[in-house]
């Protein structure tokens, strides 16, 4: 087992391939668990998880995606399904690719009441997180209640020091919080999610990952345009629209479009798709 923050941060760093596990360590693990070798590496095999990521962040490109992608897309799935005791990181793909193709194909499940229990007891319980962990919640909070969502987001954030430098992590980080701004908004609780827009706004979140900053300015300009009713604001949220349509994101802006006409037009509570969370290859 790992027994301290110094652990946790190493397997961290193997984890996101920042660091190789030498083999004095491997043997030291092996009899800490007191599990021959061959039976540790079958549980710590990462190639696998690889290649179903690179699939899942494939097929989420509709455009390039081929019949037999999606294809192995369900195998992955049915694959991931079958495992009766998942790792953290065969839960984030077997929940990423739930959340994100559940609409898409039959064959995919929708996420249950029972599967939002596993993931908020599953990160909740922990006390060190690596990447896996964040990515876990980072498409699945949108759909946990207010509660809940808040419990995690307070036990997940602030991020380490030793996070602040790896890029996969902040990615997916920064993926997980707009997603939790995005269901209070839809909700129609724009007060907790101003709260957490400034929130998100001290994080040290690259300046380069426009795709976080511009989309706490969309989420930002929107909450005011309800809060004032001032067409200045809806304008600026529509500038963002406009923009992902010029660069190639046409699904998730007419995503977005879609949540605004409901929030204008509907007194019901609004039901978008998560955003999906692409992992630098």
């Amino acid at each position: 087992m790992l027994q301290s923050k110094r652990d946790y941060q190493t397997y961290n760093r193997i984890e996101t391939e920042q660091r190789k596990l030498n083999l004095t360590e491997l043997i030291e693990i092996s009899n800490k668990l007191d599990m021959p070798i061959e039976e540790l590496l079958s549980y710590c095999d990462y190639s696998k998880l690889k290649l179903i990521d690179k699939n899942f962040v494939l097929c989420t490109k509709l455009n390039i995606a081929t019949d037999n992608d999606f294809k192995q897309l369900i195998d992955n799935y049915q694959y991931l399904k079958s495992i009766n005791f998942k790792s953290t990181g065969e839960l984030a793909l077997y929940y990423d690719i739930k959340a994100v193709f559940t609409s898409k194909f039959p064959e995919i499940e929708e996420i249950s009441k029972l599967d939002l229990h596993i993931i908020y007891r599953t990160v909740f319980n922990t006390n060190y997180f690596t990447y896996y962990d964040y990515r876990l919640v980072a498409n699945t909070i949108i759909l946990m209640d207010t509660k809940k969502g808040t419990k995690l987001i307070n036990k997940l954030f602030p991020l380490e020091d030793r996070d602040m430098g790896n890029d996969k992590t902040l990615l997916v980080a920064s993926r997980l919080i707009i997603n939790f701004i995005s269901g209070l908004i839809n909700n129609r609780k724009f007060a907790e999610a101003k709260q957490y827009i400034q929130f998100a706004k001290n994080l040290a979140i690259d300046p380069t990952n426009y795709f976080f900053h511009f989309t706490i300015y969309y989420y930002e300009n929107l909450i005011l345009h309800f809060q004032t009713q001032k067409l200045k604001y809806l304008n600026k949220v529509y500038e963002y629209i406009l923009l992902l349509e010029k660069t190639g994101h046409k699904e998730f802006a007419q995503s977005l479009e879609l949540e605004i006409q409901k929030l204008i037009y509907s007194d019901d509570i609004v039901e978008v798709e998560t955003t999906i969370v692409l992992r630098e290859n």
